[in-house]
């Protein structure tokens, strides 16, 4: 971020306050809010406080932004509140005390926009990730490894994290918060670009039903683990062990992206596995 970007003390101050209070998620840290409630009205009346979140909102790293969201879209609700009641009523009706309970209570609500920014620029610097050729390895490695079966998982995860940053160090950070959230590994799976245009769905899996006919090559066996774990239902390992077979470059890294683009309907797209193994009755 440069200088010209730079919180005020006060603006930092309120932001690491509120972000405190959004980890309590319950309001029984009472000796917390006393404080929160005076220093947030004292970073409020600065007066770079509001350009400052704005641009935080939008240009910061993923933690502040987020923070920064959630506070912004809590203060816009708690304020708005005020304003209706001030221009409704002829008077205030909410003590600033009040208002910052509720700008809080928002919080809870801002709290889904700040997932869709994670889940946007998660997917995007991994679709961006999948399709380089350079790269995309790191990101099947990535994958094996959250899907295959360890002993320590934790671990695992750990390593898969390593081979997403090593693939992309410009979002190391950005990795480290999204790998936290609960569809992380459905956001590694099928990520795509804003480039990348999905095909309508018929094109779409007429091609992958042709990227899997190329894997087939008249051998059951080589789709034999891939119709296991579709059975079993480990979609996320089955759509592994069809792109794995990217390292002996049986397929392509565009028919890799047309597989995973496919991935969207797990359902439809091991369909066109599992026929292999018991043809549909015509």
């Amino acid at each position: 971020m440069s200088s010209q970007m730079a919180l005020c003390r006060d603006t930092e101050f309120a932001l690491a306050c509120f972000a405190a209070y959004a980890d309590l998620k319950e309001f029984r840290a009472s000796a917390l809010l006393g404080p929160f409630v005076k220093d947030l009205f004292s970073a409020i009346a600065c007066p770079h406080f509001y350009t400052n979140l704005a641009l935080l909102s939008r240009e910061g790293n993923v933690e502040t932004r987020s923070s920064a969201g959630r506070l912004l879209q809590s203060l816009v609700i708690g304020l708005t509140i005020e304003y209706i009641s001030v221009h409704v009523t002829g008077r205030s009706v909410m003590r600033r005390t009040c208002l910052t309970i509720v700008a809080c209570t928002a919080a809870s609500i801002g709290f889904s926009f700040a997932q869709d920014n994670i889940k946007a620029d998660t997917t995007e610097a991994l679709g961006l990730e999948w399709q380089d050729s350079k790269n995309a390895l790191h990101c099947l490695k990535a994958l094996g490894l959250y899907t295959q079966y360890t002993p320590d998982p934790e671990r695992a995860a750990k390593e898969a994290l390593q081979e997403l940053q090593e693939g992309d160090a410009g979002h190391k950070e950005l990795f480290k918060v999204a790998q936290e959230q609960p569809d992380f590994l459905n956001w590694l799976a099928s990520a795509t670009p804003k480039s990348y245009k999905v095909p309508d769905d018929e094109t779409l899996f007429t091609q992958a039903k042709a990227v899997i006919a190329k894997v087939y090559t008249g051998r059951l066996d080589a789709l034999s683990d891939v119709h296991k774990s579709s059975q079993a239902q480990y979609d996320a390992l089955a759509l592994f062990q069809l792109l794995n077979t990217y390292r002996t470059s049986t397929i392509t890294l565009d028919e890799m992206q047309t597989l995973r683009a496919a991935y969207k309907n797990p359902k439809r797209l091991f369909k066109i596995v599992d026929d292999r193994f018991d043809p549909p009755k015509s």
